[in-house]
């Protein structure tokens, strides 16, 4: 994979904030523009480069990647749909939304449909709280969902190209 000119002086940029030796503060920034820039994952080059560009080892890089959920280590479908189980959400219907949308998309969380157009994941919290319950598509947040408007919510992303 070719790293744009522009990508990499926002990491150098980035590590330039940080006194010598504290390139290691900069992995999270790194993985997250390169996800994006790589549709939505992250790859053995790219973690390869991080951490050749950072001076660290590739296993500190590793760790990072499988520790937190929101990197990918694979595609993910074309709309990636994140359902909050946080306590508010849980409380008011998140699991009845997450069950409508794992029947709807004929997949289990952590999946993606056979057109690759839908990922289906669950987080912990998405800080919509007082409208929960909530999700995320893409980066758009949408909320006070139930079994009724979470299907006309979906078939928004169905026909995007």
């Amino acid at each position: 994979m070719i790293i744009p000119k522009e990508i990499i002086d926002k990491i150098d940029y980035r590590i330039s904030l940080y006194p010598s030796g504290k390139d290691k503060s900069v992995i999270m920034y790194a993985l997250d523009i390169l996800q994006r820039h790589n549709e939505g994952f992250i790859n053995k080059s790219i973690m390869d480069f991080i951490a050749t560009k950072l001076n660290i080892s590739k296993v500190s890089v590793e760790e990072v990647v499988s520790f937190y959920s929101h990197y990918k280590t694979e595609k993910p479908g074309k709309n990636c749909i994140k359902v909050c189980n946080g306590i508010s959400c849980f409380l008011r219907g998140s699991s009845q939304i997450l069950d409508n949308l794992q029947e709807k998309l004929n997949i289990k969380v952590g999946q993606t449909t056979k057109d690759k157009k839908f990922t289906l994941e669950e987080v912990e919290c998405i800080a919509a709280c007082t409208n929960a319950p909530a999700i995320i598509i893409n980066d758009k947040y949408h909320n006070n969902l139930n079994k009724e408007n979470i299907n006309s919510v979906l078939s928004e992303y169905e026909n995007h190209e």
